[in-house]
């Protein structure tokens, strides 16, 4: 797939196989791309599998922080994935907010928790159920703390200790 086709991609950085190794940027793009499973990064599931891959800026960030600041993934990795993929990509806007999320620029401290997220913005957990089918029968709070469901819904455990 090249940056501007319309067919929605299969996969999204949030998804990845629970045999991946996160020091290996080749193996975790190659993961990201072929992934079937999703690991508790619901939140921005939700927002990356929404509409024809033009990600909303808030799950765009949470993913970038995901794999920058949590995973210590170089930030090209994450940028070439999303430039790859997204339907609106601009080379510019897509590599500077990439570095501006890895904490290159004059803010390198700051970090989002994705469940905090999820639960100011998708209180209901509404988005998530609808965009997430793993998450579709997750009842009340549940959906904001996936890894507590892991086997629930049939994902691998969590590659990073929950928030």
């Amino acid at each position: 797939m090249t940056n501007g086709s319309a067919r929605r991609p299969p996969v999204s950085l949030a998804l990845f196989r629970c045999e991946l190794r996160v020091r290996d940027n080749p193996v975790l793009h190659a993961a990201a791309r072929g992934a079937q499973h999703t690991v508790p990064l619901f939140v921005v599931d939700a927002g990356v599998r929404a509409a024809g891959f033009a990600v909303p800026n808030r799950a765009a960030f949470l993913a970038a922080g995901f794999l920058t600041k949590t995973l210590n993934v170089h930030w090209r990795v994450g940028a070439r994935h999303f430039l790859d993929l997204l339907v609106d990509g601009d080379l510019a806007n897509n590599q500077l907010n990439w570095q501006w999320a890895a904490g290159t620029g004059t803010r390198p401290g700051r970090v989002l928790n994705p469940p905090a997220r999820t639960r100011r913005y998708d209180p209901c957990g509404d988005h998530a159920r609808r965009r997430v089918p793993e998450l579709a029968g997750a009842g009340g709070s549940a959906v904001h703390r996936p890894w507590r469901l892991a086997a629930d819904l049939d994902c691998p455990e969590p590659l990073v200790e929950p928030w």
